[in-house]
C-alpha cells in the first residue's frame, strides 16, 4: 500500500518574512519518539535556492520573449502595470512548469496503478503520455510513498518529497527515493542542487503520512539509492544519485543558507556635524 502525504499539506506550511518564504512546522502532538514543538524550519526549496545560479540571463530572456509575443496585452496598460507584467514573465513560466510537473507525477502514478489517464484535464501533460507509459512498462514501478512531508529537526528543514518507488525490472531493481523532473524536449539533465535536494528528502528525521485518516510521523523507508528521473516528450532518463555525496553537499548548502540570512552590518553611523565654510 502506498503511503500518501497528509490530506491537507498546507497545515504543515507557513509563510515567513517580508517575501513570504515557505517554512515548515509540525503541529502534531507528542508521540513516543518526538515531542510537540512550535519550531519552524525553512523549506527544502528555500534552502536549495541559496545555491549560486546565473538566472539573470534566463529571466531577462523570458521577459523579452513575453514583451515581443504579447505586445497587445501590455501596451494598453498603465506604465507601472505593464512593467510589472513583463518583469514577472519568468515567475509565470516557473509556475507553469511546476503545475506541469505535478500533472506528470499524478498521471505517471495512475498509469502504474492501472488507472486510465485523462490528459484532457491536464493538456500540458498530454505530450508526455507515451513516454510515461513506456517508463512504467520498462521499470514496472510500485510506489512506496507519494508527496509525504519530510521533517529534519536535527538539521532544521522541511519539505514535500515527490516519491519513493520500488523498481521491479531493468538494471536498477531496488527501492529509490525519486525526484521527477519534467523537462522540455531535448533538455535532459540532473543538476547538483537537485541531487542535494533529493538527499535532504531521503535522509530526513521522519516523514508525515496519512494512515487511516490520521496524519502520523513515521521513520523514512530504507532506500537502495536515489534517482533523478528526467522526462521529456521524447524520452526519459534515469540519473542515479550518490546519496552520501549528495547529503554532504546538502549539509554544506544548509549551512550556507544560514550565512545568507545572518546580519553582517549594523545601522548607519550618525556623525556629528561641524560648521564648515
Amino acid at each position: 500500500m502506498t503511503l500518501r502525504g497528509p490530506a491537507h499539506p498546507d497545515t504543515y506550511r507557513v509563510q515567513v518574512g517580508r517575501y513570504g518564504d515557505r517554512y515548515y512546522h509540525d503541529p502534531l502532538p507528542a508521540d513516543g519518539t518526538w515531542d510537540a514543538t512550535d519550531d519552524q524550519w525553512p523549506s527544502v526549496s528555500i534552502v536549495k535556492n541559496a545555491w549560486p545560479k546565473q538566472l539573470g540571463p534566463w529571466m531577462a530572456q523570458e521577459a523579452a520573449r513575453f514583451a515581443v509575443e504579447h505586445r497587445d496585452t501590455w501596451t494598453k496598460l498603465p506604465e507601472d502595470a505593464a512593467i510589472d507584467m513583463i518583469a514577472k514573465a519568468s515567475d509565470r513560466t516557473r509556475n507553469k512548469a511546476a503545475d506541469r510537473g505535478t500533472g506528470v507525477h499524478t498521471i505517471l502514478e495512475g498509469i502504474a496503478e492501472g488507472r486510465e489517464p485523462h490528459p484532457e484535464l491536464m493538456p500540458d501533460v498530454a505530450p508526455y503520455l507515451p513516454v510515461l507509459r513506456q517508463l512504467v512498462a520498462d521499470l514496472q514501478p510500485e510506489w512506496v510513498y507519494s508527496e509525504v512531508v519530510c521533517i529534519s529537526r536535527s538539521l532544521g528543514y522541511g519539505g514535500t518529497a515527490d516519491a519513493a518507488i520500488r523498481i521491479n525490472a531493468g538494471p536498477l531493481v531496488g527501492t529509490y527515493g525519486v525526484d521527477w523532473k519534467s523537462r522540455k524536449a531535448g533538455r535532459h539533465d540532473a543538476h547538483r542542487d537537485e541531487c542535494a535536494q533529493l538527499a535532504a528528502y531521503s535522509r530526513c528525521d521522519y516523514i508525515i503520512a496519512e494512515v487511516d485518516g490520521q496524519a502520523v510521523r513515521m521513520a523514512p523507508p530504507a532506500l537502495d539509492g536515489g534517482l533523478i528521473v528526467s522526462i521529456t516528450p521524447d524520452d526519459y532518463r534515469l540519473y542515479p544519485v550518490d546519496l552520501d555525496a549528495a547529503w554532504a553537499t546538502w549539509v554544506d548548502l544548509r549551512e550556507f543558507h544560514d550565512t545568507t540570512k545572518a546580519t553582517i552590518r549594523g545601522k548607519h553611523v550618525v556623525i556629528p556635524r561641524r560648521p564648515v565654510d
